[in-house]
């Protein structure tokens, strides 16, 4: 038998070659690190997805989906940098529920921190986008602090942030890179970020009939009020009309008037939809829009 040193010393050397024999992705990354990853991400989603559908149960279960109130989020970026971080550009928040419709927004545009070697491309991003470049309506002081307060003027429960799949990894990063955290008894917690496409996909399943979550995206990105007046912020809508449709704030109302469009409001709540808080300042309401026929 080996003594006892030599055992820990044989040890030692087959951990060591078998982390000799660890695999690298292009970048030198090891490919485990990655695997991990990519099971917390599946992990957090799953998390996400069970915590939604609880919420939209619980919520036809007290029968209060039309009054329940959601917070729905869009931010845009300067630019989208290597190391997969973003800066941010401007943020839209709105509050709303079916019942009342949109209630209270929040906007902020922030300054343009463009790293060294990345002016072109943000350039040719907000020329094709935003055009925020342009904006001399920059602030991000109080940031924070202000948007804690927009979340928690009605209650002392931080409530979830909705937007959609394709930006909430971009969202989650900005938000992160803020700071933007929510302080409790349990101590310091940083906001989260949760699908709204996810969210209609059950709301609109509990409430007419079951949809998939693809359709639920499709009826979210709707282009019909692209370019409706009154829901943009002041930049966008007295600057740059041409690019309303990138507005943060009107990217978060027109998610509301699709998705109370496709509900069919008076019919599925009894709710009379009214103009500017249901429904742009324009034109009348459909409310008839069938989710697999919405363009």
């Amino acid at each position: 038998n080996l003594p006892e040193e030599q055992k820990l010393l044989y040890k030692s050397k087959c951990k060591g070659s078998n982390k000799s024999r660890e695999k690298f992705d292009s970048r030198g990354i090891p490919l485990s690190q990655i695997q991990e990853e990519e099971e917390e991400k599946r992990m957090k989603d799953r998390e996400m997805k069970k915590n939604i559908r609880t919420i939209v149960d619980a919520l036809k279960t007290r029968k209060s989906l039309s009054s329940a109130n959601f917070f729905l989020v869009h931010m845009s970026y300067y630019v989208h940098l290597a190391n997969d971080t973003y800066v941010p550009a401007e943020i839209g928040v709105v509050q709303f529920s079916f019942a009342k419709g949109v209630t209270s927004t929040f906007h902020r545009i922030f300054p343009d921190k463009i790293p060294i070697g990345y002016h072109f491309e943000a350039i040719t991003h907000s020329n094709e986008t935003h055009n925020l470049l342009n904006s001399i309506a920059k602030d991000e002081h109080g940031f924070e602090e202000d948007l804690n307060k927009f979340l928690l003027k009605d209650g002392t429960k931080l409530p979830f942030l909705y937007t959609q799949n394709e930006m909430m990894e971009s969202v989650e990063s900005m938000l992160t890179k803020f700071d933007c955290k929510y302080n409790d008894i349990f101590g310091s917690i940083p906001l989260k970020i949760y699908s709204l496409d996810v969210l209609y996909q059950h709301l609109y399943s509990v409430s007419i009939r079951e949809i998939p979550e693809s359709i639920a995206t499709h009826a979210l990105q709707s282009s019909e009020f692209d370019y409706a007046p009154n829901i943009s912020c002041h930049w966008h809508d007295n600057i740059a009309p041409d690019f309303i449709k990138y507005c943060s704030l009107s990217c978060c109302h027109r998610w509301v008037f699709n998705m109370c469009n496709s509900l069919r409001l008076q019919d599925t709540f009894g709710i009379i939809p009214e103009k500017g808080k249901h429904y742009p300042d324009f034109g009348s309401f459909h409310g008839v829009v069938d989710v697999y026929q919405v363009h």
